[in-house]
């Protein structure tokens, strides 16, 4: 809390201060309720500073004077430049805190949302009861108003569909209700959010901005959680309204895709069978030699991809065995058109080292734990595959790559199953030669598996960059095959499944059996692009991926990801680019926004009139990300790139060094003068106790590398 060197009278207002400003940083009271969760979830994945109020906790700050603006030696500070509240008036708060806090957002212009209040007159709204519309909001296909689109929306291109995952299940409450002709309270009242009210052809508001009383207020009548879609796609114009587009912060939408064991054969899934072949099937039934036992992608699958790539605007980055195809071509009289063909397309696709040979590089696994545990000698040491191997597996792939011309980033890596860093709960532990051997060959970014290790982390001296596993299992090559291993590891026993969804309730869920006609596009398809969908709209640069099978034959891997991009492309803007980053790229994002959360504490902020003053106060030099509006400038020159209609750019500021942007003329915050005494606040009556919020529903998931060993564990 800032020292008071003001004469503050508490509730009832501060003699003007003679150097206004304010700190950009938002508050948050939290009363644990999924919609403040959902913003709060936004805010730090954007980067914004915040500080959080825990409404609930009897020793929580007061909302006072000097909570809100306390002192310093060149006079009076806002603390905040944004509020989030649950509703407008939460019960939490007292009458003196509320009046409090309304003083000050007047007085400095600073904005308010309230992330779910039902429709009343005191918010600029009629009661939605009649001839409005109270119920769930699922599936209602939301328009952003023509204010909407000139302001904080305007990254969007007009329609949002809201979530309708399970249509017997209500996933959202919300009220619509149109604006007030006549304001008692002297207010506008202004949509920027809109749906169809059932019955009518009247727009109710589910988002709209209240001007009432010198403030301004973000009031949304609907009810939503993190996980939703049409949250994520809203939320970042929520955060730009909150904080005028001005803050320490940054938002991108990205998608990298890898594919990878390009030149192996990926062992197929047996319908009949239930089962992969070679790998948990009866080998005398199910021969590992016979045809169609194996899969593996061919000249003709490389020109697909190309011209897949050109069409979407979109590159798959290869994951490369070389063995693979020093293995065919020994078998084919030394031809391997697949590589013939990758060379001929090799500068229209992104390269990574996927090691020689895809061999495990961890501990040696014995099968005496099953499914396996880590081999140790007499003495209890583990048994660690030999750096000298890592160091060949790493190595020879690379001169593979350069004696085919393919061109790649020699510092990225994707080891064969993640293997060599540390794999829960058998290998707890990174393989200490693997360590090793990455700093030896010059590896600065290293894949690992989101659904293991979702944050990236040192592994040695090298960065791991975490990717989504897809459900397009490496062991799959059709719509049919990939429909009976979702129906094996997503229904019961009593539906013919393995029953693994009623094992591990924590992380699967189980479904109704999907015919093998049609189960990829009715279900499968759906599921995995809306999943994708959601990662590219979180600000997640996190790349995905798949496998080689996954772009030969029925090419599972392109349906998904072109729904995924149509939908983008009918959501957001052309000026909203998809941003395609290589791994090292992505990983470079990763890295910096996890640092950031870390160091956001010693970098001051600070909006004083027209000026955004960004101040280092570590010892150490801090990459900071900045977003402001179009017409900001440094040094007289535009600020950062164009991104979504506003600026935004990551700035290696050094340690003790300030950056001063120069902001638009209006951006609308105040120079508060003498903060008046504190109105009484219309309070606002509270939510209906029959109103529900938000029912979490997430798509089933199981790592696609984990999933054989899953299924071993039930045959």
């Amino acid at each position: 809390m800032c020292a008071g060197l003001l004469a503050v009278s508490m509730g009832t207002g501060f003699t003007a201060p003679t150097v206004p400003a304010l700190e950009a940083t938002v508050l948050v009271l939290d009363d644990g309720s999924p919609m403040v969760g959902a913003i709060a979830d936004r805010l730090s994945k954007e980067g914004v500073p915040t500080e959080v109020v825990e409404l609930g906790d009897p020793g929580r700050h007061t909302i006072d004077d000097q909570f809100l603006a306390g002192g310093n030696a060149s006079g009076a500070r806002g603390r905040f430049s944004g509020v989030v509240l649950p509703s407008d008036a939460p019960q939490e708060l007292s009458a003196t805190e509320k009046s409090t806090l309304n003083a000050y957002e007047a007085a400095f212009g600073v904005r308010q949302v309230s992330m779910y209040d039902w429709a009343n007159p005191t918010l600029g709204l009629n009661y939605a009861a009649s001839p409005g519309y109270v119920g769930a909001v699922d599936g209602l296909d939301a328009t952003v108003s023509e204010a909407g689109l000139q302001g904080p929306f305007g990254y969007l291109r007009g329609t949002v569909a809201l979530d309708d995952i399970d249509p017997g299940i209500d996933e959202s409450y919300g009220y619509l209700a149109t604006p007030l002709v006549e304001d008692p309270q002297g207010g506008t009242f202004t949509p920027l959010l809109t749906a169809t009210i059932p019955g009518t052809g009247t727009q109710g508001s589910l988002i709209g901005q209240y001007d009432q009383g010198g403030r301004e207020r973000l009031v949304i009548t609907f009810a939503s959680n993190r996980h939703q879609q049409h949250f994520k796609v809203l939320s970042h114009g929520i955060v730009t309204w909150l904080t005028r587009g001005i803050s320490t912060s940054l938002n991108r939408n990205y998608l990298s895709v890898h594919s990878d064991d390009l030149f192996m054969s990926d062992a197929k899934w047996s319908i009949p069978g239930n089962c992969t072949i070679g790998d948990g099937c009866d080998p005398q039934e199910y021969p590992q030699g016979a045809p169609g036992a194996t899969v593996r992608m061919d000249d003709t699958d490389i020109t697909r991809q190309v011209t897949w790539q050109d069409a979407h605007g979109l590159k798959i980055d290869q994951a490369f065995n070389g063995f693979g195809s020093q293995d065919y071509a020994q078998e084919h009289a030394g031809s391997d058109p697949l590589l013939d063909a990758a060379k001929a397309n090799a500068t229209g696709i992104r390269w990574i080292s996927h090691t020689l040979k895809h061999e495990f590089m961890g501990c040696t696994q014995t099968s005496n734990t099953p499914p396996w545990s880590c081999l140790t000698d007499a003495a209890g040491t583990t048994q660690w595959y030999a750096k000298s191997r890592v160091d060949a597996e790493i190595a020879d792939n690379l001169d593979f790559a350069a004696k085919q011309g393919l061109p790649l980033d020699g510092a990225e890596l994707v080891s064969g199953e993640h293997s060599g860093l540390k794999t829960l709960p058998q290998q707890p532990v990174d393989n200490p030669n693997f360590l090793s051997s990455l700093t030896d060959q010059g590896i600065n970014w290293v894949a690992s598996d989101a659904s293991r290790e979702f944050d990236p982390r040192p592994a040695g001296s090298t960065m791991t960059v975490p990717r989504y596993p897809m459900n397009l299992y490496y062991n799959v090559s059709t719509k049919e095959e990939l429909a009976s291993e979702f129906n094996w590891i997503y229904t019961t026993r009593a539906d013919g499944g393995s029953g693994l969804c009623e094992d591990y309730p924590e992380t699967s869920s189980c479904i109704t059996p999907l015919a093998l006609t049609s189960g990829f596009e009715d279900y499968i398809k759906p599921l995995e692009s809306r999943v994708t969908f959601g990662h590219i709209s979180d600000n997640d640069a996190r790349p995905h991926f798949a496998h080689q099978s996954n772009l030969a034959d029925d090419g599972l891997l392109y349906p998904v990801l072109g729904d995924a991009i149509e939908r983008y492309n009918e959501t957001y803007t052309a000026q909203t680019e998809l941003v395609n980053p290589s791994m090292s790229e992505a990983g470079q994002v990763l890295v910096d926004q996890h640092i950031w959360k870390s160091k956001a504490s010693s970098v001051a902020s600070v909006l004083q009139g027209n000026r955004l003053t960004v101040k280092n106060t570590a010892s150490a030099s801090v990459k900071i990300p900045v977003t402001v509006p179009e017409g900001t400038t440094s040094n007289g020159t535009a600020f950062g790139q164009a991104y979504a209609g506003e600026r935004s750019a990551w700035v290696d500021l050094p340690a003790g060094a300030s950056m001063v942007l120069v902001l638009p003329a209006d951006t609308g915050f105040k120079s508060p003068g003498s903060w008046p005494a504190a109105p009484a606040p219309a309070m606002v009556a509270p939510m209906p106790k029959d109103a529900p919020d938000t029912t979490v529903i997430e798509a089933p998931e199981v790592h696609s590398d984990i999933v054989e060993e899953a299924l071993e564990s039930v045959e």
